[in-house]
């Protein structure tokens, strides 16, 4: 057993070569109060089979410098914790690195960071989780969780000021299975995104929370030649800026927004059913805008769907509320959008459902509405339906 502290301001433990924290056994390193350590090569935290290692970077101005990799978990169980302030940097991330192998990693509070010029990965080979938690933040050039066959990965966001910047892609579920959990004001960035990426892959992303966000940039693939889903709930708010596909080169996807606030909103494409099995659900007040063009089942093997209930809200572009007929003139491939059916207890298609009584047409007109230009369809419980039906009610939901 080894351990090491650097404490205090001006206190520095440079290393020219590889850092090793619990090589054979078990090792750990305390930089505290303004502490700063540097390694000119790798950073390991528990290197040997078997080994113990854990690392803490606690305070303002505490810092770890790793010039090239840094490995949580190499082949044994490695922690590492950024607290209060502290700073780790490196160019690439591992955590969990190899069959067997264990790693953790925490970034908590406001001011506590982990910067990595290139990849990282949580989940490489081995298992991997990354909490950022109370204002912490990771920036890196690429995210990957769940990478390669046999590997677990999980990442928890959570919190206001909390955040996840990737400037390039995120793919949670390479090979084996990846999480990403948005919660509590939460925030992540990125550009491309895929969840469940490869056969064997069942991974998800969760989004959930007032305050809690998503952005893409790139396009996103929700269940790519794995099993997919994302799930919008309580108030989670999702961006797209490229084209969505659910259920893509073969694999299986599934979107859910459900509640007041929940939102989706793409300024492109969404393809709900793309090669493969896709499933869009909107319930509770959810809403899905779209400001391209959306497609459902785009082979026509009649596997993918949209369903709406319970106040579910979708706002497709374009001035489309004379009929139920017009609306679907907006959508590409089957126009297989479900309502449930309160007389068959059952979804059933859009076209058997009654203007008034099942559903709620409106276009949106007015140019300070988010959903200006906008045309929402709008499919609320059954007792409100009677209530607008009798003219005692009138469904408008301003934002």
């Amino acid at each position: 057993q080894g351990s090491m502290v650097v404490d205090g301001a001006g206190s520095s433990w440079d290393n020219s070569g590889n850092l090793t924290l619990g090589n054979n056994g078990s090792g750990s390193l305390s930089i505290t109060n303004g502490g700063h350590v540097t390694s000119n090569s790798s950073g390991y935290i528990g290197y040997g089979s078997g080994s113990q290692g854990s690392v803490v970077v606690d305070g303002v101005d505490s810092s770890l410098d790793i010039s090239s990799d840094l490995f949580v978990g190499s082949q044994g169980n490695g922690s590492l914790s950024i607290t209060n302030g502290g700073n780790v940097t490196s160019d690439h991330g591992n955590i969990g690195r190899s069959s067997g192998s264990v790693g953790s990693v925490i970034v908590d509070g406001d001011g506590s960071s982990w910067h990595t010029s290139d990849y990282l990965r949580i989940g490489n080979y081995g298992s991997g989780s990354l909490s950022i938690i109370n204002g912490g933040d990771v920036t890196s050039d690429s995210g990957r969780i769940g990478f390669y066959s046999g590997s677990q990965g999980s990442v928890i966001v959570d919190g206001v000021g909390s955040s996840w910047n990737n400037s390039r892609g995120l793919t949670v579920g390479r090979d084996d299975a990846g999480s990403l959990s948005i919660t509590n004001g939460g925030h992540v960035t990125n550009g491309s995104a895929v969840i469940g990426n490869n056969f064997g892959s069942v991974s998800s992303i969760t989004v959930d929370g007032i305050g809690s966000s998503w952005q893409t940039t790139g396009w996103v693939r929700v269940g790519n030649r794995g099993i997919g889903s994302l799930s919008i709930t309580n108030g989670g708010y999702v961006t797209s800026s490229d084209s969505a596909y659910i259920g893509y080169g073969t694999g299986s996807g599934s979107v859910i927004v459900d509640g007041v606030n929940s939102i989706w909103s793409s300024s492109n494409d969404i393809s709900v059913g793309y090669d493969g099995s896709g499933t869009l659900s909107i319930t509770n007040s959810g809403t899905v805008i779209v400001d391209g063009i959306l497609t459902i089942d785009a082979n026509l093997d009649g596997g993918s769907f949209v369903e709406m209930s319970t106040g579910g809200m979708l706002a497709l572009s374009g001035d489309a509320d004379s009929s139920i007929t017009e609306f679907l003139a907006l959508v590409d491939g089957s126009d297989d959008i479900r309502f449930w059916d309160e007389s068959i207890n059952d979804w059933s298609n859009i076209m058997n459902a009654s203007i008034g009584e099942d559903y709620t047409l409106e276009y949106i007109s007015d140019v300070n509405d988010s959903l200006y230009e906008h045309t929402v369809l709008t499919v609320p419980e059954p007792v409100t339906m009677i209530l607008f039906a009798l003219g005692c009610l009138e469904i408008r939901r301003r934002r």
